[in-house]
């Protein structure tokens, strides 16, 4: 089941520079301690020198285990059921998002537009 999604403007592949190191606030986000480098869009005469080509979907999902839907049965409170989604394995948009940064697809700057 998709809870929500949001589009946001990928990194163009043939137009990926190595970027700087991210700063604390973005290391603490990713939840990982060391040096990390990420792609950070460059520009090129094929995307016009934005840096960006086509959008990346961010997705929100969520598989309703049985405890969820009883919870929803029985009109449990928005925290309760924040709750079990993510004991059930709920990930967020920013989450998505900080993986596709990971991964080269899109940049920091944009999955903050997108979730936040």
């Amino acid at each position: 089941m998709q809870a929500g999604a949001d589009h946001r403007r990928g990194v163009h592949a043939a137009d990926r520079a190595r970027g700087g190191h991210l700063t604390a606030e973005p290391l603490q986000e990713l939840l990982v301690l060391g040096e990390l480098r990420v792609h950070e869009p460059a520009g090129c005469p094929l995307c016009e020198g934005s840096g960006y080509k086509g959008r990346i979907g961010l997705y929100e999902i969520l598989q309703a285990s049985e405890a969820f839907k009883h919870k929803i049965r029985a009109n449990a409170p928005a925290d309760e059921l924040r709750e079990q989604a993510l004991a059930d394995g709920l990930v967020l948009l920013r989450q998505d998002g900080m993986e596709k940064v990971l991964q080269g697809l899109t940049t920091m700057e944009q999955v903050r537009a997108a979730a936040g």
